[in-house]
């Protein structure tokens, strides 16, 4: 079965914007009892992620590890990037340009579109290429 796949459109067009979504969204996702993973590009965005997973709201809290650590198995929320997870989760959030080829693993995917056009171009593509594959489709506007 493929997933769900829901496109949040920012009213924002800074990358600053769109990782405090994932934040909140992550956030949501964690206190709806969800396992998470969140796929980054790189080292350095995962790292600035787990950061901004602890301090994007005062009385926020969502545990969470980065994929490489020993703690990563039993997180409710795991950040990864360049791999595919191991185990079974139920959310992907991805926050790279790419979509991941292991994508149809999980039960739902999140896209987050900055408001720019080169990033509303590259949601078209996705949007396009997950409807190919069958997935359930879903907009959101976000207002600032």
């Amino acid at each position: 079965m493929s997933p769900r796949v829901d496109f949040y459109l920012l009213a924002d067009e800074a990358v600053a914007s769109k990782m405090t979504t994932a934040c909140r969204l992550i956030e949501k996702a964690y206190q709806a009892g969800l396992k998470v993973y969140i796929h980054t590009d790189n080292i350095e965005q995962a790292s600035r992620l787990d950061v901004m997973l602890w301090t994007f709201r005062d009385i926020s809290f969502v545990p969470h590890a980065l994929y490489e650590s020993e703690m990563a198995s039993c997180s409710p929320v795991t950040i990864g990037y360049a791999k595919e997870p191991a185990e079974q989760h139920d959310l992907l959030v991805n926050l790279t340009d790419q979509i991941p080829n292991f994508y149809q693993q999980f039960q739902r995917v999140i896209e987050i579109i900055p408001n720019h056009e080169a990033a509303k171009q590259l949601a078209r593509a996705h949007y396009k290429s997950y409807k190919d594959a069958g997935c359930e489709l879903h907009s959101h506007q976000l207002e600032k």
